[in-house]
């Protein structure tokens, strides 16, 4: 879970493949608190998106697989892209902000922006219908994780 506060930005380095066939993303990082907190197998959330780290230096990597890819706009990274980094949250942090997990499930097309007073509201359309297809996308990983059954269904 993060709390879609921004902690830093980080710089893209590379994108390239990784051995795997997804792309593996180096980003630097300047911020020597946040990098301090980030561990090999925990997750950052790349502008917005939750990522596994796979490698730390004087930065991180992490790998973008193809179907997030597909879903998100990180298909378009490139060396100099700047990119918002989030920290998960640990027990005792604050609550400021919202409580967001990261996962993506599908990209959207701003429609229109209003500005009201010192905020804007962002009207999207999206490709997914969110009542129908999102929870039939849980309810089919709940099947398949064996979380639930046919019994627990009915």
């Amino acid at each position: 879970m993060f709390s879609g506060i921004v902690a830093a930005v980080g710089v893209v380095e590379e994108v390239s493949p990784s051995e795997d066939s997804d792309v593996a993303v180096r980003l630097s990082v300047e911020d020597k608190d946040l990098l301090a907190r980030v561990d090999v197998g925990g997750s950052v959330a790349c502008a917005g998106v939750c990522l596994t780290v796979v490698d730390k230096g004087s930065g991180f990597t992490v790998n973008v697989s193809k179907e997030t890819l597909g879903a998100t706009n990180l298909k378009h990274w490139n060396a100099g892209t700047k990119v918002n980094l989030e920290l998960p949250l640990r027990m005792g942090d604050p609550m400021d902000g919202h409580m967001v997990q990261g996962h993506v499930d599908g990209v959207g097309r701003v429609e229109s922006v209003v500005q009201i007073a010192g905020s804007y509201t962002l009207m999207a359309d999206t490709e997914i219908n969110i009542e129908t297809d999102l929870i039939a996308r849980y309810l089919e990983s709940l099947l398949k994780d064996n979380r639930i059954n046919n019994e627990t269904m009915e």
